[in-house]
């Protein structure tokens, strides 16, 4: 597990990542489609890059998927902690059958903070991507919805 942060602009939206280790038990067709974890990371990085050098308050976490629960917990513990306009979820946890639990318990850490904050109104945004290095395209694709969320707690555009 593994995060890091960045404060870049008050005007863009702050954004939550949370994606699957690179090294966890990734099938040979997600590889074959995707990359070595080497490759995945790469692309990942540049993205990440890609994202901040846009503006994007963004902080990334990957999860363990040989310790999910520390990965909830952090998640958990970061949406207590800071309020973010969205949560982009990455498609190893969405994609990968063996990680559909995994999958389902980030987005239920989600909607609880949502709900236990009484933030589920102001439209925080849940975003997933299809693939590694696709979290630019994937902000890009909800520009509109983040516009309109960031417009209603009071924050200045996209």
């Amino acid at each position: 597990m593994s995060s890091s942060n960045s404060t870049v602009s008050p005007t863009k939206p702050k954004v939550l990542l949370a994606g699957l280790n690179v090294h966890s038990k990734i099938p040979a067709y997600f590889r074959e489609l995707y990359g070595t974890p080497e490759q995945i990371k790469a692309e990942i990085d540049a993205d990440t890059a890609r994202v901040r050098g846009a503006g994007y308050n963004l902080t990334v976490y990957f999860v363990d998927d040989t310790d999910p629960q520390s990965g909830l917990d952090w998640l958990e513990h970061k949406l207590k902690e800071e309020k973010f306009d969205g949560i982009l979820v990455g498609s190893g946890v969405k994609l990968i059958p063996e990680q559909t639990a995994l999958f389902e318990s980030i987005v239920g850490v989600c909607v609880k903070a949502c709900a236990r904050e009484g933030r589920v109104d102001d439209g925080m945004v849940l975003m997933f991507n299809y693939g590694p290095g696709t979290n630019f395209e994937t902000l890009q694709r909800n520009q509109g919805r983040l516009k309109r969320r960031m417009a209603r707690t009071g924050k200045d555009g996209v």
